[in-house]
């Protein structure tokens, strides 16, 4: 972001200086919010403005109670607008990614196409609750295209919200096809294509490396076999339409935002920032690589770097912090290495660091600028982590014999340890709180087979674990229910063998088998609003004398709020 030094102040008159209490006093404002987004908006003179955090609110003097729930029609009715300042200070700031900047003089204000009458007079309190930054008019200029096209932004989720729980605008998506989703009234599977050996003798067409995003999409290659030629392309997947991806060689993240984390020739295959179409080459921390593991909404980015060396030299290499083109070394342990694998949109990183060099690595993590072991209530320290999400949720587990029979699946929250056990292996969670991973079922591979010729079980074991078979049941877990992904979607012909991920949306990027082929498929499975489960043939027996009667069985209704 360009750096301009200020040296003019906007002058604005008003005849009178009001204090925080007299804003309140006169009662000139509503507090509004709709059913299904917990953004709270404050309104004055017909403008509507986010307020952003819980300090911001309480810094105005605002109560709970008086947060008024309106409908879609009646916000969007309400012009949207950015421009605060406060009653007893005559600068006007500019908010953009939740922080306020400070503009300058008229001509910069009337040159970013602003308007005086979208100022909106909060408490001085409140101005000093933003974060501040310098002001930049490409900011400004996006903020009133953003804010003549922003629609509310619907959110399903799964668990009562405060209304603060989720992130501040700096976080909140501006993609429409993301704010327009609604979830389904059923579950919906969607088939994305099929893994498979690409051979003339097998097949001419699979996919692989598939990636799922916020928005519904799906990454993937797309390998096809013509004659004697091996062709593998990128492509873009959504809802059953296949696009090129031509924009760079490869696609690793992508955000909310559109902003991405990206390979190219170009740049000899180093991670590349890409942002409204401008590319920034990731640094190292001084040596040879660089590996980028996870980006949040705000365009911040984790991973490892080399210090020195690296490459097939070896070298040591530590967890870093990227943003606006600056690198932060998050250091270790105690050890001499680190890395980062995740990053939620608060800033808190997660990852592995030695403490001892002669110790196995441990989890930690990182925040107000300190790195630390993720210890749970009794004492324990976790010993392996794989996901964090936008509520402080980490998804983890306990157990250090290196055999994953002794892991102990489970999540930390709030200061409380919840487990899934021995038989569980959990590893993705969105930002409702809805985890996703396996059952552990030594019998999966046989009941596969069964739905097979025994001439071809040679075959199928090969596909089977060339897809990234977690040997166990895909499961979802919602609302402290455990479920699996073949009761939810309740076709008999297919069977969930493994699981990439779940976004907001509630979408799962799932693999699984297809009896009525030879294939192993990739699959979107939607959870819906409401989700109730058949669970058939599970151990339910009704003894009537001698006979044994198997029974279909409702095992739930599970309501998402």
């Amino acid at each position: 972001m360009k750096k301009i030094k200020l040296t003019i102040i906007l002058i604005l008159t008003i005849s009178v200086l009001w204090s925080s209490a007299d804003v309140l006093a006169t009662k000139d404002y509503r507090l509004i919010k709709t059913a299904d987004d917990a953004k709270v908006f404050l309104v004055k003179e017909n403008r509507r403005i986010h307020i952003p955090n819980e300090q911001v609110f309480e810094a105005g003097g605002y109560k709970w109670g008086d947060i008024e729930t309106v409908t879609k029609l009646q916000m969007n009715k309400i012009a949207n607008t950015a421009l605060i300042k406060s009653p007893v200070d005559a600068k006007v700031y500019l908010i953009a990614g939740g922080k306020k900047q400070w503009i300058p003089n008229e001509k910069t204000f009337l040159g970013a196409g602003l308007k005086w009458d979208d100022i909106v007079l909060i408490a001085q309190p409140q101005v000093e609750f933003y974060l501040e930054e310098n002001f930049d008019n490409e900011d400004a200029v996006a903020v009133v295209e953003s804010l003549t096209e922003e629609k509310v932004i619907e959110f399903v989720v799964g668990n009562d919200l405060d209304p603060f729980d989720i992130i501040d605008t700096s976080v909140v998506s501006t993609v429409d096809s993301i704010d327009n989703y609604e979830r389904p009234d059923k579950i919906k599977i969607q088939e994305i294509g099929k893994y498979a050996s690409v051979h003339p003798d097998v097949s001419n067409t699979s996919i692989e490396n598939v990636r799922l995003f916020d928005d519904g999409s799906v990454l993937l290659s797309k390998n096809t076999m013509n004659e004697d030629e091996f062709i593998s392309k990128n492509y873009t997947w959504k809802d059953g339409v296949f696009t090129p991806y031509t924009e760079v060689d490869y696609l690793a993240h992508m955000n909310n935002n559109g902003q991405k984390v990206v390979f190219s020739y170009d740049f000899s295959q180093f991670p590349v920032f890409l942002d409204n179409k401008k590319l920034t080459k990731i640094p190292t921390l001084g040596g040879y690589s660089v590996g980028v593991a996870d980006m949040n909404n705000s365009g911040q980015l984790v991973g490892q770097s080399d210090l020195s060396g690296g490459g097939m030299d070896g070298g040591i290499s530590h967890a870093f912090l990227w943003q606006d083109g600056v690198m932060k070394d998050l250091g270790t342990l105690g050890g001499s290495e680190s890395h980062a694998i995740a990053i939620n949109d608060k800033g808190q990183v997660i990852g592995y660091s030695k403490y001892d060099d002669n110790e196995d690595a441990q989890p930690f993590i990182w925040e107000n600028n300190k790195m630390s072991m993720i210890f749970t209530p009794n004492g324990d320290h976790f010993s392996y982590v794989d996901d964090i999400n936008n509520n402080g949720l980490i998804l983890g587990g306990l157990g250090n014999c290196g055999n994953p029979s002794c892991k102990i699946s489970a999540y930390l929250k709030d200061n409380e340890l919840v487990y899934f056990g021995e038989d569980y292996n959990f590893f993705g969670v969105n930002n409702n709180d809805e985890i996703v991973g396996v059952i552990s079922n030594d019998n999966l591979i046989d009941n596969i087979l069964y739905h097979y010729p025994f001439n071809e079980h040679s075959e199928m074991i090969d596909r089977i674990k060339r897809v990234g078979f977690n040997d166990g049941n895909v499961a979802v877990y919602i609302n402290g229910e455990i479920i699996k992904l073949d009761d939810l979607v309740g076709d008999e012909n297919i069977i969930f063998t493994s699981v990439s991920s779940i976004n907001d949306r509630g979408q799962i990027l799932t693999t699984g088998f297809d009896f009525r082929d030879e294939y192993s498929h990739e699959y979107l499975v939607s959870l819906p609003a409401e989700i109730q489960v058949i669970v058939k043939n599970e151990d339910i027996d009704d003894v009537q004398g001698d006979d044994v009667i198997e029974e279909d069985v409702i095992e739930e209704t599970i309501i998402k709020k």
